[in-house]
């Protein structure tokens, strides 16, 4: 709500954003039965894991920062990391270093639990509510963060809509 109250967003931009979250919301519902729960770290993006080599040359990765955590969508945990992979190809990291660290993300998932196709297709939903949620939390804070920031996390809301995993 905060999102469509600003000021610096119009009137062609909110209608857009409008459609966006209608969309959205229909697909979560037709889909929302079939997803699976899970404990959730919820903001599993790569600056809340640390990622090491022990003795044995083996790579580990630790997570920390549980203040989003809980029970959830599976589907959410996961997109939260490959919405974080997206948002880097905007500060540098190419096309194809995004699906290598995507999939790479996914197999060492993927390594420990199953998941399933409904999950791994749902992630599609919540990269751009992930999106959504993260210009929200721009918008309670424009007086820290600034307008700039605000206005570039509402800009990625439409790009991030039409998201869909590679899983190559």
């Amino acid at each position: 709500a905060e999102v469509l109250q600003s000021p610096s967003v119009d009137a062609p931009t909110r209608g857009a954003l409008l459609a966006i979250a209608a969309n959205l919301e229909d697909r979560f519902a037709a889909c929302e039965a079939t997803l699976s729960s899970a404990r959730c770290h919820g903001d599993s993006h790569g600056g809340n894991a640390h990622v090491a080599t022990d003795d044995d040359g083996v790579l580990a990765t630790t997570f920390f920062d549980f203040d989003d955590g809980g029970p959830g969508f599976l589907a959410y945990d996961l997109a939260v990391f490959l919405w974080s992979a997206e948002r880097r190809r905007d500060h540098g990291m190419d096309a194809a270093e995004c699906r290598t660290a995507c999939a790479n993300f996914l197999q060492g998932y993927r390594s420990v639990r199953a998941i399933s196709a409904a999950d791994l297709a749902a992630t599609a939903l919540f990269v751009p509510m992930r999106q959504v949620w993260i210009a929200g939390e721009f918008a309670g804070r424009i007086h820290q963060w600034g307008l700039e920031a605000f206005q570039r996390e509402v800009s990625m809301i439409p790009k991030l809509a039409t998201w869909s995993p590679s899983d190559d």
